[in-house]
C-alpha cells in the first residue's frame, strides 16, 4: 500500500466530506432547504474526487494510471465546487433570478476552462510518484500555472460563502447558533484563503502548504472545543 506522505489530506478528508454530504442530503430531505442540498451534493462529489486522487497511488505506480486518476479527481472536484457556486448564487442573489443565473453561468464557463486545462496539462506533464529515502512515497507535483489559477478561482466560492455566514451570524440572537454559524463561516473562509493561495504556495513547497492546512485545521478544532465548553457554562 502506497499512501503519499505529501498529500495526506486526501485520506483524512474522505470521511469528513462524506459525512458532510450525507448530512446535507438528510437535512435537505427533512427541511427542503436548497442550501443543504447544495452542500450535500458538494460533499458527495468531493468524496469521489478524493477517492480518485487517493486510490491512484495505492493501486499503482504506473504514470498513466496516476495521471488519469488525477484527471478524474479534478473533474469530480470541479463538480463539487459547482454545487458550492449554486449556494453562492442563492446566498448573494436570493431575489434576482438574473443575478443568480449570471453567477451560475460564470462558474459553468470556469468549470469548462478548468476541465479542459486539467485534461491537456495533466496529459502533457504526467503524474508520477517516487519513494523517499525514509521509505515513504510522495507525489511529484509539477506546477501547472493556468490550471492552478483556474482551480483557485473555483475555490473562491468558499471565501464568499464563509463571509456571508459570518455576516449572517452577527444577526443571530441565540449565542449557541451564533457561535456555530460564525465558526462554520470562519472555517470555510480560511479553507478558501488556503485554496486560493495554493498556486503561489505550491511553487515554493507543497509540504509547507500541507503543514499550513493542518495548522489551520487544528486552530478550527480548538475554536470548536472552546465554543462547546463555553456553551456548557451557566450564563
Amino acid at each position: 500500500m502506497r499512501i503519499t506522505i505529501n498529500s495526506l489530506y486526501w485520506y483524512f478528508g474522505i470521511p469528513i466530506v462524506l459525512f458532510v454530504g450525507i448530512r446535507g442530503l438528510k437535512q435537505y430531505k427533512a427541511t427542503g432547504n436548497l442550501l443543504d442540498r447544495c452542500i450535500g451534493w458538494m460533499g458527495i462529489f468531493f468524496t469521489f474526487s478524493l477517492l480518485a486522487y487517493g486510490l491512484g497511488p495505492i493501486l499503482s505506480t504506473d504514470s498513466e494510471i496516476l495521471t488519469y486518476s488525477t484527471i478524474v479527481g479534478s473533474l469530480f472536484q470541479f463538480m463539487a465546487l459547482f454545487f458550492l457556486w449554486l449556494a453562492v448564487a442563492r446566498l448573494y442573489s436570493p431575489k434576482s433570478k438574473l443575478g443568480a443565473n449570471l453567477i451560475v453561468a460564470f462558474d459553468i464557463i470556469l468549470v469548462m476552462i478548468a476541465s479542459y486545462l486539467s485534461l491537456t496539462q495533466n496529459i502533457a506533464t504526467p503524474t508520477t510518484i517516487s519513494q523517499l529515502p525514509n521509505g515513504f512515497w510522495a507525489i511529484n507535483y509539477v506546477s501547472r500555472p493556468a490550471l492552478d489559477i483556474a482551480t483557485s478561482l473555483q475555490y473562491s466560492c468558499l471565501l464568499l460563502i464563509g463571509a456571508m455566514f459570518i455576516y449572517q451570524a452577527l444577526a443571530i440572537a441565540n449565542n449557541k447558533s451564533k457561535h456555530r454559524t460564525m465558526l462554520l463561516g470562519a472555517a470555510l473562509f480560511m479553507v478558501g484563503v488556503l485554496s486560493c493561495l495554493r498556486p503561489f504556495v505550491i511553487t515554493i513547497s507543497d509540504s509547507a502548504f500541507q503543514y499550513f492546512t493542518i495548522i489551520i485545521a487544528a486552530v478550527i478544532v480548538a475554536m470548536m472545543i472552546g465554543s462547546v465548553v463555553s456553551d456548557k457554562k451557566p450564563n
